[in-house]
């Protein structure tokens, strides 16, 4: 397998009728994500879920814990198709660009490579003598 994505979700229900996939957030600030961000996520879960367990996700549920507040969003097989044109998309450019160039950001605060990075450290820490051959290839997207 050239590609592999992983994740994590915080609950899952079973309804009647599909899944909803419930994910908790601590954050002290209410900010319903962007539209577009919310469509890939809603993709990606719905191809994750269905892959694992067979049935389809139904909705996309934020429950933000200081304030109660819950922001639902439907799923669609539109949003499925969406994710996998959205990942073969990236899958190809990864693969065909020698010249791809690193985009540190907030995602980088999670990454266990992050000290070793050049694109996040200015003096990189070495990597470990027993560390892993490189991979050609990773795409991780966090969702």
């Amino acid at each position: 397998m050239e590609f592999y994505l992983s994740g994590r979700y915080d609950r899952l229900d079973w309804l009647d009728d599909g899944l909803e996939l419930i994910d908790y957030k601590s954050n002290k600030v209410v900010k319903p994500p962007e539209p577009d961000v919310v469509d890939l996520q809603l993709g990606l879960y719905y191809l994750a879920l269905e892959q694992k367990y067979g049935q389809s996700l139904k909705q996309l549920s934020l429950i933000y814990l200081r304030t109660g507040e819950k922001f639902c969003f439907d799923a669609s097989p539109e949003h499925k198709e969406m994710a996998e044109e959205t990942i073969a998309e990236i899958a190809l450019r990864l693969r065909e660009e020698s010249d791809w160039e690193p985009a540190p950001g907030e995602q980088c605060a999670k990454c266990y490579y992050a000290r070793y990075c050049p694109a996040v450290q200015d003096q990189p820490q070495p990597l470990p003598a027993d560390a892993k051959p490189r991979k050609a290839l990773q795409l991780l997207l966090d969702f």
